[in-house]
């Protein structure tokens, strides 16, 4: 098979009797060899509530779906709402069919986050399909502490002009949730 073939396309008036030309058609089979598919099938966190401040391990977990093995390594980007968080490196490539889960830490903040892998960030794997390698998860809301000032107090309680003060206050969480992060009173 190959390519359409035409022969004397444009009829030309110079030339007599233009019956005998001739085209055909021929179907191109083209066999493209095994590709991967890297694909970011899962991203994970600890159970539970977390609480504002700690660090926790996010994991996301991606699978070469393609028919060939990804020899070449690969990143993965990690996004806490759109913003990067950190990179992994997939030194060793993917086999057909397998799956590798790499981890990143992130510092917790209050409200409500979304997390995103990208799988293969730079496309340095030539795969059958490039447009499935992210995946982004709705992070669990982390509520936050609410930090009050109960009382202010002062020593000596009569202070004149020269003497040094010393001022005693007392802060309480009377948030839903309490709070790892450190914090200043001024």
């Amino acid at each position: 098979g190959g390519p359409p073939l035409h022969a004397d396309a444009v009829a030309q008036p110079a030339e007599p009797g233009n019956g005998n030309n001739w085209t055909a058609a021929a179907a191109l089979a083209v066999a493209l060899p095994p590709l991967p598919d890297l694909q970011a099938a899962d991203i994970t966190w600890p159970a539970g509530d977390p609480t504002d401040g700690t660090t926790i391990p996010l994991a996301a977990v991606g699978t070469n779906a393609g028919t060939g093995a990804a020899t070449a390594a690969f990143t993965v980007r990690f996004e806490i709402d759109g913003h990067l968080l950190g990179r992994q490196t997939v030194a060793g490539g993917l086999g057909v069919g397998a799956s590798t889960t790499v981890f990143q830490d992130w510092r917790v903040q209050a409200g409500t986050h979304t997390v995103q892998v990208k799988v293969d960030e730079s496309n340095t794997v030539y795969e059958s399909i490039e447009g499935n390698n992210a995946r982004i998860e709705n992070l669990p809301t982390v509520a936050s502490a609410d930090l009050v000032v109960d009382a202010i107090d002062w020593s000596p309680p009569a202070p004149t002009d020269s003497d040094d003060v010393t001022l005693t206050v007392i802060v309480r969480n009377a948030g839903p949730r309490t709070t790892s992060r450190d914090f200043a009173v001024r």
